[in-house]
């Protein structure tokens, strides 16, 4: 769901904090809203980096319309770096942003949005990377896909 997406990227991008966090800029901010894996452009210049993408996306059977979807989003965060401080800040940060949030704006209705289960955490050895993974259940409908 491409508002959900966008709705998305927009609070990660427009977070100082975070941003600072990725060493990210205007013309880059680190964020990507693609399953980014260490082939991708991302892993060869990024040394922190946050991707998202949906895990599941179903129709709540609400009649009539598809419009209201329960979506699980996955939020990876990367690392290239030998202590795991910097990783955890970037976690907390995007949890404080997304976590509960209002996700709802002018095209897009929300009901929730939650972080469902802990995070998950591994050193990728080959990549010599740090990996996490946090999966948010959110609950929207698409305003332009209603019925009238």
């Amino acid at each position: 769901m491409l508002v959900l997406y966008r709705r998305v990227f927009g609070i990660l991008d427009g977070d100082a904090t975070l941003r600072q966090l990725l060493e990210g800029d205007a013309d880059d901010p680190h964020i990507y809203q693609t399953f980014v894996q260490f082939h991708s452009e991302a892993a060869l210049r990024n040394k922190f980096w946050v991707t998202f993408n949906k895990l599941s996306d179903v129709a709540d059977d609400t009649e009539q319309t598809q419009a209201i979807r329960e979506i699980r989003l996955e939020i990876h965060v990367f690392g290239r770096d030998t202590e795991t401080d910097r990783i955890d800040q970037i976690e907390d940060r995007v949890r404080t942003l997304l976590d509960g949030v209002d996700l709802a704006s002018a095209t897009m209705l929300a009901w929730f949005c939650i972080q469902e289960g802990p995070s998950t955490r591994a050193y990728e050895v080959d990549q010599k990377c740090w990996h996490t993974v946090s999966v948010y259940h959110c609950k929207v409908g698409d305003v332009t896909r209603l019925p009238a």
